[in-house]
Formats: C-alpha cells, structure tokens, sequence
C-alpha cells in the first residue's frame, strides 16, 4: 500500500513498509500507525494531528516544518531525527518506551512533554524549555542538557543522566538517588 492522497482521516494503517519514501506535504488526522516501517521517509510540511504511533520505525525521518499536534510515540523507535525543524505553531507530542537516539530537540518549547521509560542516548535538549517534562525510568546515557529550563522536571527512576545545576533551571525538578549525585559531578567533590 502507497499514501498518495493528501489527506487521511481516522485511519488505521498496520504494517506498511515505505522506507525513503516522499510523504512531504500530507495531512493525518486521528490516525493509528502500528508496526509500520518510516525508515528514512521524508515527512516535511506533513501535518498530524491526534494520530498515535505503536512500534514503528521512524529512523532517521525527514521532519522539516511537520506539524506534530497531539501525536502519541509507543514502543517506538526514532534514530536520528531533527525535531528542531519541526513546525512550532502547536508542538504536543509524547513517548513511551520508545528508543530516541541521536535526536536533537534544541531550543523547542515543549512543556509538560512526556518521555517515560523511553531510552534516550546521545540526544540534545540545548536552550529546550523543558518545564514539567517526565523523564521517568528513562535511560539518558550520553544525553545532553545544555541551558534548559527543567523547572518541576521529573527524573524519577531515570538512569545515566548528567545535568549540570549551575547551566540549567532545576528548580523543584524531581530526582531520586543514587542517580540524583550525577548533578555533583562537575563541582569535582568526593562523596563517601
């Protein structure tokens, strides 16, 4: 199955296969996407607008000016993916226990976005407004956090996080131990 018309609404598509595939400019509205392959599609200037992902393959996607409104990422996996060149006219996506490597969602507004029990490796959030975010159970090895707002974050549960205190807004974020001692690491103190 081919996505030649433009538009598609409350449509579920089950175990498309469209790697490289040119899906510029198409609009999806309530629609389910489960096990589908996206690998290295071309999603720019596509709009989706309450549509959920379930255990598709979205690495190393093109996302120039694409409209993510609503968009639900579940046991997904997102490689390489430039979500600082999405559209930022309404910006509301989550994900859960989902793979997120190498992304960069720098200098996005993206308040109370959810990332629970998703791996998050070699990722970077520079100048991100992370206010409210939940990082719970996340694995954020390697993940940068540079100049972000993480006012009333949640880290619970979170592993192989380093977030620098004196470069981000930590303020009421939420973190438990023994993790919580990786934001002492740059003040070069010994902890016994």
């Amino acid at each position: 199955m081919n996505l030649h018309d433009k538009t598609y609404e409350k449509q579920n598509f089950e175990g498309l296969s469209l790697p490289q595939s040119d899906l510029t400019n198409k609009e999806f509205v309530n629609c389910i996407f489960t096990k589908c392959d996206f690998r290295d599609c071309n999603f720019s200037r596509t709009t989706f607008i309450q549509c959920e992902f379930n255990s598709c393959n979205l690495s190393n996607i093109k996302i120039d000016d694409c409209r993510l409104q609503d968009v639900k990422f579940t046991q997904s996996k997102i490689v390489g993916a430039n979500f600082a060149s999405i559209s930022r006219l309404i910006i509301d996506f989550s994900f859960d226990d989902s793979i997120l490597n190498f992304c960069n969602f720098g200098d996005l507004d993206i308040k109370h976005t959810k990332f629970i029990s998703c791996v998050v490796r070699e990722t970077d959030f520079f100048k991100a407004n992370l206010t409210g975010c939940d990082f719970k159970n996340a694995d954020l090895q390697g993940t940068r956090f540079q100049n972000c707002n993480l006012k009333k974050a949640c880290f619970v549960g979170a592993t192989n996080y380093y977030v620098d205190p004196v470069d981000n807004n930590v303020g009421q974020a939420r973190f438990s131990a023994p993790e919580v001692l990786a934001l002492l690491s740059k003040f070069k103190i010994e902890i016994v």
